[in-house]
């Protein structure tokens, strides 16, 4: 799927057509071995997906993945917390 129109910026500095299934994917590669039970891929991408600006840096589109997946599980820890506390 091709967002708008984007354009990322590779690490060689060639510009590619943005493709979120490849993000997709590079989360599924680094969540190996993990309960996907627990894990809601979809809902990472689409929350990585709303970062997305036309030419961002490959490095930068993993910076956002890896900062959306912290925020994601912060969240999910204060939601546990909360839900231990009532």
């Amino acid at each position: 799927t091709q967002m708008k129109n984007y354009h990322v910026v590779t690490r060689n500095g060639s510009h590619e057509p943005l493709d979120i299934s490849i993000v997709r994917r590079r989360l599924e590669d680094l969540s190996f071995g993990l309960d996907f039970r627990y894990v809601n891929l979809d809902l990472v991408v689409s929350k990585v997906e709303c970062g997305v600006y036309n030419g961002i840096k490959t490095t930068e589109l993993d910076n956002l993945a890896a900062e959306t997946c912290a925020y994601m599980v912060n969240l999910n820890l204060f939601l546990e917390y909360c839900t231990s506390a009532l």
